[in-house]
């Protein structure tokens, strides 16, 4: 059995501004791309409820190695803050130039600054994202098509020996003899490599906890796949694992012999891709230049995993703003504000409700607050009335610019709510018009803060009632 790490794999905010950092600095080439990981399937996957993204595929002249970029349309991902360097996570990815002088300049003439830390030999730099990114000279790459080689990724973790012995035991990781020099704080450092590549494991002093409310969509690096050349290497180690104390997301899924992929956790909370793939399989799935048959095949998945969702891809003509929120309050409560229209002067920064009929297809009045006193006015009918889950309404003219608004609450695991809000916009006129109409993301974002701000108030003053009596 032959074992690989064969994949990074990347929650970005901007799949266009990531491509060109990754291509133009380290000369990785994109070959692919999907929208079909959405739907049951991927939830399964990747244990993330209404799990929705777009996903970019980069290659070097490695045949089984693979850059993975999710932009992910649901859940919305957090952001990266800097003080996340110094959390238990995956935290850097390390990356092998064949010159960091050379690697400077070509950074400098892109306007990408370089950062200094004290080790040996190295640099750091981040993607647009954040992310850092360790630069280690290896001068045996001098002369190759790629002298640059993403090499493996650094951890920060709360135990350094049972987190190298959770990646020996589990995933079949090699303790490494080489030398390194750790940073002032660390208090324990393990080398791990599989192949050509390798994990760096480091313990602090005061190791920082997992974020609060973490999901593997949050910006940052999502996980690493270990990849095997055969059916039978990755049931065997897939059993291990488990006897290792790792647990998986759901059972392997493919099809057994041509494709299995499932995601473990380890015993700290680590996310771990294990994937056998058969060579004919590459073009499908980003490991090497798709032909027609891929391109074509993948299409017909993009519009079957739309079909069984009820919804549709963004196209010329049918785009949309989606937005999310998270909400300390049950679903009810958020619900018995946001359906409060009489109240929105009181709190609501976007909309003004004039008139409304609650029941299915029945028409509203509403202005948008567009700022500095300025209203936009629209009617509309209801068109989805599901206490305490969804609440939608429709308007527009197809011919030029239609929408339709909604609100969806998802109950989380320890009761709040995941608020999402959105408008679906179709229209002949909508390819002139969607920049402006894009722009006004701001405004479902502003509401949402606002709607979590009555929520939380809603509560105290229910709270002090209680209290008065």
């Amino acid at each position: 059995m032959t074992a690989t790490i064969c994949q990074i794999a990347l929650s970005v905010r901007d799949t266009t501004a990531s491509l060109h950092f990754y291509q133009k600095l380290f000369g990785l080439k994109h070959v692919f791309g999907t929208l079909s990981f959405r739907g049951k399937q991927a939830e399964r996957i990747q244990g993330l409820a209404g799990v929705a993204s777009r996903v970019s595929w980069l290659i070097d002249d490695r045949a089984f190695f693979q850059l993975e970029l999710f932009e992910f349309e649901s859940p919305v991902a957090a952001p990266l803050a800097p003080e996340d360097d110094e959390r238990v996570g995956y935290r850097r990815i390390l990356a092998r130039v064949d010159s960091l002088e050379r690697f400077e300049a070509l950074a400098q003439s892109l306007g990408l600054p370089l950062e200094t830390r004290p080790a040996a030999n190295r640099r750091f730099i981040r993607d647009p994202d954040g992310i850092l990114i360790e630069l280690i000279e290896d001068r045996s790459l001098q002369g190759s098509p790629y002298p640059c080689k993403l090499t493996g990724l650094g951890l920060v973790v709360a135990d350094c020996a049972r987190s190298a012995a959770a990646f020996v035991d589990g995933l079949g990781f090699r303790r490494s003899d080489a030398t390194f020099e750790a940073a002032d704080d660390t208090v324990a450092h393990a080398r791990l490599s599989k192949g050509d590549m390798w994990l760096d494991i480091r313990q602090t002093a005061a190791p920082k906890p997992w974020p609060s409310r973490y999901r593997l969509s949050d910006i940052g690096i999502l996980n690493l796949a270990v990849g095997f050349d055969s059916q039978e290497g990755f049931t065997a180690q897939f059993e291990q694992a488990l006897v290792a104390g790792f647990v998986p997301n759901y059972q392997p899924m493919g099809q057994a012999g041509l494709v299995q992929c499932v995601y473990v956790n380890d015993p700290h909370g680590f996310s771990v891709e294990m994937l056998y793939c058969s060579p004919q399989l590459y073009p499908l799935v980003g490991f090497s230049k798709p032909d027609l048959k891929a391109r074509l095949f993948n299409r017909q998945r993009e519009k079957l995993a739309y079909k069984a969702l009820g919804t549709r891809r963004d196209s010329f003509f049918s785009r949309q703003i989606r937005t999310e929120i998270e909400i300390d309050a049950a679903p009810s409560a958020v619900w018995n504000c946001l359906v409060d229209f009489e109240r929105y002067g009181q709190w609501n920064p976007m909309l003004e409700i004039q008139r409304i009929d609650h029941r299915p297809g029945g028409q509203m009045h509403f202005a948008v607050k567009l700022g500095e006193e300025r209203k936009a006015s629209f009617q509309a009918r209801i068109s989805s009335d599901e206490a305490p889950r969804r609440f939608a309404w429709r308007g527009g003219n197809p011919f030029t610019v239609a929408g339709e608004h909604f609100f969806q609450l998802v109950e989380n695991a320890d009761g709040s709510t995941r608020f999402i809000h959105g408008e679906r916009f179709s229209g002949l006129l909508l390819p002139a018009l969607w920049q402006r109409l894009s722009q006004s993301k701001r405004l479902y974002q502003r509401m949402n803060e606002a709607l979590k701000q009555r929520v939380d108030s809603a509560h105290q003053e229910a709270t002090d009632e209680r209290l008065e009596r």
